[in-house]
């Protein structure tokens, strides 16, 4: 009996922590193409509020397999921590002091994209346990920038990964068009 009050109660927390944040995964399909692209509905934002111009964002890239969807490479928007990527490294710390790091593996670029292979037991991780803080070091200049997650953040990775082991998908909605003539007299 009490198993299964444990196991209650352990659900209710977790469906409870669901939609306290209310992230899922958006589908979203291109109309020209056909293809179906798979997203989380916000990136976690980490901005240095002493200096603007200086932040990233992060979530993951989500594919559809035969499995559903599932959470694939760590993708990041890195601003103001060097000009140029080429092996920047990411490391997260977790509220029990774990860490999980994931290096660059796309290739140099000077748009600030970043993406990082992270091994299922790192995912496993950041599924389960609270990000505290998240530093970015970039591979060329050795410039870094960490990120202290605010109280409402700390728990971003928990819920990504509830979404994507519950599968808890929305589409994205078109909106409709105006279909106002173009020669219409405007009095």
């Amino acid at each position: 009996m009490k198993k299964i009050m444990l196991s209650i109660i352990v659900f209710m927390t977790l469906e409870t922590m669901a939609q306290k944040d209310s992230l899922y995964v958006v589908e979203q399909k291109d109309e020209m193409t056909e293809k179906v692209y798979y997203y989380a509905s916000r990136q976690l934002l980490c901005q240095n509020q002493e200096l603007k111009s200086q932040g990233f964002s992060v979530s993951f890239f989500i594919d559809k397999t035969k499995k559903g969807i599932e959470s694939a490479e760590l993708k990041m928007k890195v601003i103001g921590v060097g000009s140029c990527h080429e092996k920047d490294e990411v490391i997260f710390l977790m509220e029990d002091e774990t860490k999980v790091k994931g290096t660059m593996w796309n290739e140099f670029n000077c748009d600030g994209k970043v993406w990082c292979k992270v091994s299922d037991h790192d995912k496993e991780i950041l599924a389960t346990k609270k990000v505290i803080s998240i530093r970015v070091q970039n591979g060329r200049t050795f410039e870094s920038y960490t990120h202290n997650v605010a109280d409402s953040d700390k728990d971003y990775f928990i819920q990504l990964f509830f979404a994507i082991n519950n599968q808890i998908i929305k589409q994205k909605k078109k909106k409709p068009k105006k279909n106002k003539n173009q020669y219409e007299k405007i009095n």
